[in-house]
């Protein structure tokens, strides 16, 4: 899983293995309400403040079957203080 750090946001761009193994794509409930496809392929919006709050409001109406809030991976990288524009590997 890689990440590309923004000056407000980042982006994070999951491989095809990590769809099936941390997002869980096609999993019901246990699917991440996080994982959009974008025209980069697939992509975590968890790191980008306004699409993860609207997507969290949506998963809470009940409007969406997915309803896991991230993956430990995603939810323990912390970018702050690294340079803009940087891609990085998450451990």
């Amino acid at each position: 899983m890689k990440a590309i750090i923004g000056e407000y946001s980042c982006s994070v761009y999951p491989t095809d293995e990590d769809i099936q193994t941390e997002c869980k794509i096609g999993q019901g409930a246990d699917t991440c309400i996080f994982i959009t496809m974008s025209g980069n392929g697939w992509e975590c919006v968890r790191l980008h403040w306004q699409q993860n709050l609207q997507l969290t409001a949506r998963a809470d109406a009940g409007d969406m079957m997915s309803q896991k809030r991230g993956c430990d991976r995603v939810n323990n990288f912390h970018p702050l203080g690294m340079e803009v524009g940087t891609e990085v590997d998450i451990p």
